[in-house]
């Protein structure tokens, strides 16, 4: 694809766009004659209602872990937030709560995040509760309306770690005997 043809917007009026639109709700529309017909509506919650039903709540929890905080930033603690969670609503995210955990430990199965936060949490910002980040997402909108540039700077306890040590680089940077042979 050549770059004119790739940076040219999605026309809302073209045909391509009006047709699955059109077939779409053509095919929404079918699943509810059948659901109504049949007596079987729970084929339209799971062929067509599902993402309605689940979807909101995996943006009410996703959207606080990144909204607001620092872009472009090599350290995951000023990009990310973690929250606490109720620890049945942490199972169904599957832990996921633990999300700066994640992104900076990206190998460390999901059931074992909370233990992780444990082991590195002096290095750590505070988790917020869901309510505290929404509130704290919400304020950061607010206050880019003003200042569309503004990026939350998280802050970290005085405990945190701030430098790599240049030899654990170095060592996690090299893949050892399971380099091809050209790179050893």
């Amino acid at each position: 694809m050549n770059g004119s043809r790739a940076s040219t917007k999605i026309n809302p009026t073209s045909t391509g766009v009006r047709f699955n639109g059109r077939a779409i709700a053509c095919i929404h529309g079918g699943l509810f004659v059948l659901a109504w017909v049949t007596g079987l509506w729970i084929q339209l919650i799971i062929l067509s209602l599902f993402n309605l039903i689940g979807n909101w709540l995996g943006c009410f929890w996703g959207l606080p872990q990144h909204c607001g905080l620092r872009e472009n930033v090599l350290d995951f603690r000023k990009t990310v937030r973690s929250l606490r969670l109720h620890p049945v609503l942490e199972f169904l995210y599957w832990h996921m709560n633990w999300h700066t955990e994640n992104h900076m430990y990206a190998g460390v199965p999901c059931c074992n995040l909370k233990k992780l936060h444990q082991a590195i949490k002096d290095d750590m910002p505070e988790p917020s509760s869901l309510t505290g980040a929404w509130r704290e997402m919400l304020e950061i909108w607010e206050r880019q309306k003003r200042e569309p540039s503004y990026q939350f700077d998280t802050p970290l306890p005085a405990t945190a770690q701030t430098q790599r040590n240049r030899a654990a680089v170095a060592e996690e940077n090299s893949i050892g005997d399971l380099a091809p042979e050209g790179l050893r």
